[in-house]
């Protein structure tokens, strides 16, 4: 594999293919900062099934240019992830994203609690702008997913109460993504959030979603060289 990889991405109620380039497997080796396409396909697979949480991908950031076109938003929120039954969901995982320096962190919604949970792995508290950013993406969210039939019941999600969580730091500039990853992984376990121990190792975690990606049946048949 010299260019590029085909992975397998199954949604909630079909299956498509994920194009995954080079660069996005590359993105796993140690010290490399994430791509977005590794953040998707592992928390998909992480969520996929579970009837009570949701998690919408990262191409949510470019709500801002399509909420006044409910077409292109959908495209965005990407629905075939998300499971029928909106009235189950207890969770809804929000990967957030700001530039220069990049970054990943986490909105976790409680339909339950009315609550926002914002989880970063760099400390929010100095960077009011990601809160903002955070506030900004879930109100896009409420804004084009509430008009998809039976998940109105998420249009009040922008007005829950927005809570800072004091998670384990990062101690480099790059595992902002796995730290998004795992957050997720944890599904309704919140202690794990807090756990240092769950984030030791991340090199050998980088490596377990490479083996769990690449060695899918459906995918070790699907290489490009």
């Amino acid at each position: 594999m010299h260019q590029e990889h085909t992975l397998y991405a199954p949604g909630a109620h079909d299956t498509e293919w994920m194009h995954v380039t080079y660069r996005g497997i590359r993105s796993l080796l140690a010290q490399q900062p994430v791509a977005e396409m590794i953040v998707d396909m592992a928390s998909i697979y992480a969520t996929l099934g579970v009837q009570d949480v949701a998690y919408l991908p990262t191409t949510v950031r470019f709500l801002d240019v399509a909420k006044s076109q409910l077409s292109i938003g959908r495209q965005y929120v990407k629905l075939r992830y998300l499971p029928r039954d909106a009235t189950a969901l207890r969770k809804v995982f929000i990967p957030l994203f700001t530039p220069c320096p990049d970054h990943w962190y986490l909105c976790v919604v409680d339909r339950e609690k009315k609550t926002n949970s914002i989880l970063d792995s760099a400390g929010l508290r100095r960077h009011t702008k990601r809160l903002e950013n955070a506030k900004r993406v879930v109100d896009n969210v409420a804004a084009v997913i509430s008009q998809v039939p039976g998940y109105d019941i998420l249009d009040d999600i922008g007005r829950f109460t927005y809570s800072y969580t004091n998670v384990p730091r990062q101690t480099n500039g790059y595992d902002c993504g796995m730290f998004v990853i795992k957050w997720i992984q944890a599904l309704h376990d919140e202690s794990l959030w807090t756990n240092k121990d769950y984030f030791e190792n991340m090199d050998g975690f980088r490596q377990s979603i490479i083996v769990k990606l690449m060695t899918l049946e459906q995918n070790t048949l699907k290489v490009t060289t």
